[in-house]
């Protein structure tokens, strides 16, 4: 039980997600109607509707692949980074860097629109449609843990850790390198890059500002 608590907010988390996903898919209007209610719709949040930026962050209700490939992600980073942050720490950076992805990829998108003309290379999700998921604050939990973890610690991880470490180096390679070049996914790269970038701003401030300590992986047995 003592070492379920250590990553009661990622399961708390990986929870809500499973609950909305179930509950919204449960009938096709209200899968809809959440979606257009609550989802991040750009136009609508930059006229006032920041609630959805919140919102949004649950409402993983549409691709079961979306949701699981979010939840085994979801799971893995929080077991690697949540003992680290500690689970205060970890449900703050999970929700800012959730709702600063949204609120900035609308941002870049509402330049985009009124300057350039265009924004497809960038995102290619509509700024009048919903945007809706937990990858943006899945990625800022990557990129918190960028910064928490160091390369003098590597060594002194169980194998299993260091497993998981090479699996959400790989995702991060994949959702803010590789997606952003390739335009025919339905995803929203822009997302994934500023949560990551928030997530690691975020975990510097706080590793400078209130003492976290980074170095807090103790040398484990095999």
């Amino acid at each position: 039980m003592q070492q379920i608590k250590k990553y009661r907010a990622t399961l708390y988390c990986a929870l809500l997600l499973i609950v909305t996903y179930i509950f919204l898919n449960s009938n096709y209007s209200l899968m809809v109607n959440s979606a257009e209610a609550l989802g991040n719709v750009g136009d609508r949040v930059l006229s006032g509707e920041f609630y959805r930026l919140f919102t949004a962050i649950w409402l993983e209700n549409g691709s079961l692949l979306a949701l699981i490939s979010n939840l085994i992600l979801l799971l893995l980073s929080g077991f690697l980074i949540e003992p680290t942050l500690g689970s205060k720490r970890f449900t703050f950076i999970f929700l800012v860097t959730g709702v600063l992805a949204f609120l900035l990829a609308d941002v870049t998108v509402k330049i985009l629109v009124d300057y350039f003309y265009t924004y497809s290379r960038f995102d290619i999700m509509s700024f009048s449609q919903p945007l809706l998921g937990a990858s943006g604050a899945i990625t800022g939990i990557l990129g918190s843990g960028i910064i928490l973890i160091s390369p003098k610690e590597i060594p002194q991880m169980t194998r299993r850790k260091q497993g998981i470490l090479v699996i959400l180096n790989f995702f991060i390679l994949v959702s803010v390198i590789i997606i952003p070049l390739l335009t025919q996914f339905n995803i929203s790269d822009l997302t994934h890059i500023y949560g990551f970038i928030s997530g690691a701003a975020i975990a510097f401030i706080l590793s400078r500002r209130n003492n976290l300590v980074v170095n807090t992986i103790k040398r484990e047995t095999v």
